[in-house]
């Protein structure tokens, strides 16, 4: 049944393809549609609210994929629930999911304390990642999934181990991020951001700190900046460390795992994974790896929320900063996708 006037709202975060398909039921059912997108105040308490995207880019998003669709559309910036229900007469019909349907009822019932007819509520189905799990921004915000719904866990435990090959040895000496040659001659905008981030981490912001290595997780804490997440095993460059760096780095509740050199074991990733579905708001959380533990900066990234900084060090350079994103989750996954 088509209606003549259709209204329907979202935040429209990292534009995926629960929007697309969500938009395409929307437009099915009404001859004249409108589109609320939410403001910056609405979405600032949403999980990972640094890491959601500017009302420009998001309006942007929606309109571009509409553009192509043979419709009379508006879209609106809205500052409430409400958006323009209250005001707007001739609207028919409210399209929503089974999570927003009670914000629906809730319009429906103010449209008739002020005479209004209720609009029809409308469920739209969602669309569900490749885990069965229904695609989400937050998902994607959290780095559990991409836009498409891919799971990046269900890669990293497809097999008991994955294996780097030879080709990859030389792609994997290029720095992923920002190189960090002395901790002690940061520049001080540099320094000023990283602790900006620390303090966000502290706060249960979405930014925290993972840090892949012995002195790397050592340095950070020189300088003031404690790891949410650290992966260590005892030793620097194959050696042991002294007991007194062991002991500055070491957290009280250590989880162990075991895993080969040259390789990302399945029993490291499971744990790893755990660590960072506890998140950063509890205490420091680490790994001690029984083996090697310098490819895990790879799952590290691939797993990480967006916005995190994943820390690892490299012979010869220093230590890398990877600000977590997208774009870097993709190269990573694609990577990965070549270990045998």
């Amino acid at each position: 049944m088509k209606f003549k006037q259709v209204v329907c709202g979202g935040t429209f975060d990292h534009f995926h393809r629960g929007h697309r398909q969500f938009l395409d039921f929307v437009l099915s059912h009404g001859e004249k549609v409108t589109i609320g997108v939410t403001d910056e105040e609405m979405i600032k308490n949403k999980e990972y609210a640094n890491e959601i995207e500017s009302y420009r880019v998001r309006r942007k998003n929606v309109a571009i994929y509409i553009s192509s669709k043979d419709k009379k559309i508006k879209i609106q910036k809205i500052h409430s629930l409400f958006g323009p229900t209250l005001s707007e007469k001739k609207f028919d019909a409210i399209v929503v999911t089974d999570e927003t349907k009670k914000g629906a009822d809730l319009i429906n019932r103010k449209r008739i304390e002020l005479g209004m007819e209720p609009l029809k509520v409308i469920i739209a189905p969602y669309a569900y990642a490749e885990d069965g799990e229904r695609i989400s921004s937050k998902r994607i915000r959290e780095g559990g999934i991409d836009r498409e719904g891919n799971v990046y866990y269900r890669l990293l435990i497809s097999r008991d181990k994955l294996v780097m090959p030879e080709s990859l040895r030389l792609a994997l000496r290029l720095p992923l991020g920002c190189v960090i040659s002395s901790f002690s001659s940061l520049p001080l905008a540099k320094m000023e951001e990283i602790m900006g981030s620390a303090k966000q981490s502290i706060q249960g912001k979405s930014r925290f700190h993972i840090a892949i290595g012995d002195m790397v997780t050592y340095h950070l804490k020189k300088i003031g900046i404690i790891p949410s997440i650290s992966v260590i095993d005892g030793k620097s460059q194959r050696k042991a460390l002294k007991s007194d760096i062991l002991q500055e780095i070491t957290e009280k509740d250590s989880q162990y795992a075991l895993n080969e050199k040259g390789a990302i074991g399945r029993g490291a990733i499971e744990k790893l994974n755990n660590l960072l579905i506890l998140g950063h708001t509890k205490a420091p959380q680490q790994l001690f790896i029984q083996g090697e533990e310098d490819l895990l900066t790879l799952p590290a990234i691939l797993l990480s929320p967006l916005g995190a900084n994943v820390w690892y060090g490299q012979r010869r350079k220093g230590a890398i900063c990877v600000k977590v994103t997208e774009k870097k989750k993709q190269k990573v996954y694609n990577l990965l996708k070549r270990f045998v």
